[in-house]
């Protein structure tokens, strides 16, 4: 029996390259470990897409029913117990494997793009994954769960579209970068064809921009990586991080 959350987190870039997106503080609940037979899932959407002027933009918290502010639901170092020395070296088991799940990843991605009859494929690229692989580690050691801010201007490589999605799992299960994506696509269900920033294209209540990055026709790279949360709000959850090239999201514009 499996008891299983995650969340995701979405980013929407208004004009050039200015940012919204989430910072989600609100912990699911822990699933009902008792029902029999079948894996349990919990699934928060945060995100949302405000205007902002570009050297203002920072990640705000919007749920489907309240927003909050980081202060309100992060506890103390005192509730935290963190120790005085934080151990940030990677799990050997994440990083096994490394071809296979590059490869899966890919796989999942290029499915939905073709789904909707984009023919042009997504690449893995290891300059990407390396500056994935940073912020998650970022993410893991500060206990925060927000865009990366330098994802427009702080990266040689960028700018960067972006999907955050973090997991826990009772059995120990290590969610699987193609993982992350399927629960991304699921959006599909929510989404209609339309202009970014229309709110007839996503079902009220629901987030639909984790799928839109996913299938974004500009799109034409994506490096990903795991962590695992050391502190705060998340210790002990894996973090999964997948950054996109050329980003994705632009408000006015549609995904292919």
């Amino acid at each position: 029996m499996k008891n299983i959350s995650y969340i995701s987190l979405s980013i929407f870039l208004l004009f050039s390259f200015s940012a919204c997106g989430g910072n989600g503080t609100t912990k699911p609940k822990e699933t009902n470990t008792s029902r029999p037979l079948q894996s349990t899932v919990q699934k928060v959407e945060i995100g949302d897409t405000p205007e902002q002027d570009p050297a203002q933009a920072t990640p705000s918290t919007l749920t489907p029913d309240e927003e909050t502010t980081p202060s309100e639901n992060t506890p103390t170092k005192e509730q935290e117990h963190l120790p005085e020395k934080i151990d940030t070296q990677p799990d050997p088991v994440i990083t096994s494997d490394i071809t296979q799940i590059q490869q899966a990843l890919l796989n999942v991605h290029n499915k939905a793009r073709a789904d909707v009859g984009i023919s042009d494929t997504l690449t893995w690229s290891d300059s990407v994954a390396i500056d994935a692989q940073s912020y998650a580690d970022t993410l893991a050691q500060s206990g925060a769960w927000e865009h990366d801010p330098k994802n427009y201007s702080g990266y040689t490589n960028g700018p960067y579209g972006e999907n955050l999605y973090t997991s826990y799992n009772s059995t120990g299960h290590i969610p699987t970068l193609a993982e992350a994506t399927e629960s991304w696509i699921d959006e599909k269900n929510f989404y209609h064809y339309g202009v970014i920033g229309d709110t007839a294209t996503c079902d009220a209540g629901k987030i639909c921009g984790h799928y839109t990055q996913v299938i974004w026709k500009n799109t034409t790279e994506v490096g990903c990586a795991i962590s695992r949360y050391q502190r705060g709000f998340y210790k002990d959850w894996y973090l999964i991080v997948c950054k996109y090239k050329t980003p994705g999201n632009f408000r006015g514009q549609t995904p292919y």
